[in-house]
């Protein structure tokens, strides 16, 4: 690919026809279009905040809790020391949400594999 410097780029596209300009700006506007989608799904990504995540709890279902337990995504909470999962599921507007958190940070994923992954920051952060 050879590439062009700008002010050779400029005349290049002067000495275009009107229409060769037309496909030119379509195809920068087809790039931006996707461009913009993908900030909207990454923002949309982002997922709910804690307080709403918090006040729609619920729990993991045994297959859940069993993956969280054999991924080591635990915190030793439970009675007389004993491990618990660190990842907690929520639903918010019919859709599940994975949190792993501390007193200090929290991670929000559409995914229990996301949320597991997410373990080992969030650990760092106790």
């Amino acid at each position: 690919m050879k590439i062009i410097k700008t002010a050779n780029y400029k005349k290049l596209v002067d000495n275009l026809s009107y229409r060769e300009k037309q496909k030119h700006v379509n195809g920068f506007e087809k790039g931006l279009k996707k461009i913009l989608i993908n900030k909207e799904k990454y923002a949309r990504s982002k997922g709910p905040n804690m307080e709403t995540l918090e006040k729609n709890k619920a729990t993991l279902t045994k297959e859940e809790r069993k993956k969280v337990m054999d991924a080591g995504a635990t915190w030793n909470h439970g009675p007389n020391g004993e491990p618990s999962p660190a990842v907690w599921k929520s639903i918010v507007d019919g859709k599940d949400w994975y949190v792993c958190n501390t007193h200090r940070a929290f991670q929000c994923k559409p995914t229990l594999k996301g949320a597991i992954k997410s373990y080992d920051f969030i650990e760092t952060t106790s």
